[in-house]
């Protein structure tokens, strides 16, 4: 029985670092991308006659906020942080099915 435990706990710890490097791989192409779309933006604004306070606007950095919304989430589900749907929502709607599974089935019988 503790080898069935450890081994779970084995594949458990693997599958929680699986997310935590994805996480980690996202943060970088999020860095990369980010940074690449926002040198890009401004560089053509300036090519365009802004100054570069100019070329500072809202839309050089709306890549970062929004994709940075998402990231923030994905690094709290990876970290073990979820806000929604976490694992006690899960067991709780599962008990909730399963209970009406059994009322349904005492109903026939």
């Amino acid at each position: 029985m503790e080898l069935d435990t450890d081994a779970a706990r084995l594949k458990k710890a693997k599958a929680q670092l699986g997310k935590i490097k994805s996480f980690y791989a996202h943060a970088l192409v999020y860095a990369v991308v980010s940074l690449t779309i926002t040198i890009s933006a401004i560089t053509t604004k300036m090519q365009q006659g802004n100054t570069f306070m100019e070329a500072l606007d809202w839309g050089s950095f709306m890549v970062w906020f929004l994709w940075g919304t998402g990231l923030f989430f994905h690094g709290l589900n990876a970290h073990g942080k979820r806000l929604f749907f976490s694992a006690k929502w899960e067991e709780r709607q599962i008990r909730k099915y399963m209970e009406q599974e059994e009322r349904e089935a005492q109903k026939y019988k």
